[in-house]
């Protein structure tokens, strides 16, 4: 699916050009951060997606991260467009830990202990520790 940016910008179907959506970080009304799957925008978040729209458009759209993007998608059990490479990426970055470390993961960050504290002692990423919570259906905290 290569098309280029122009034909996702055709003003015959109302779309705003993508210049229209970049969002200054000082912006008053600057979303707040949502629970992956979930909020308003989710839904046509997901639509967009799965008709093939960029995901640099999408989050320039919605003003979130990929990040964000790709814990929706999760979230809603969305197949990605590109799926090998971000399962070996994943997997390969959290192949340290065994099914009990893991465990403790979710343990240590439901008891309240500090994501920052936890990439440390587990040597992982944040998105190692958002895929473990996402996998095991663990709601996010507010305000990370």
């Amino acid at each position: 699916m290569s098309k280029k940016l122009s034909n996702y910008l055709d003003d015959n179907e109302g779309r705003k050009d993508l210049s229209d959506y970049i969002v200054v970080d000082d912006s008053p009304d600057y979303p707040t951060a949502i629970t992956p799957g979930e909020g308003d925008d989710v839904d046509n978040i997901i639509k967009d997606y799965i008709e093939g729209y960029p995901r640099k458009y999408i989050q320039a759209k919605y003003r979130i991260s990929n990040g964000q993007l790709s814990s929706h998608l999760q979230a809603r059990g969305v197949p990605l467009r590109y799926p090998r490479r971000r399962e070996y990426t994943v997997a390969k970055k959290l192949s340290h830990l065994s099914q009990d470390d893991i465990q403790e993961v979710i343990r240590d960050y439901l008891n309240g202990m500090s994501c920052k504290a936890i990439y440390n002692k587990y040597n992982i990423h944040k998105n190692g520790l958002y895929t473990i919570l996402d996998t095991h259906n663990i709601k996010r905290k507010r305000g990370e």
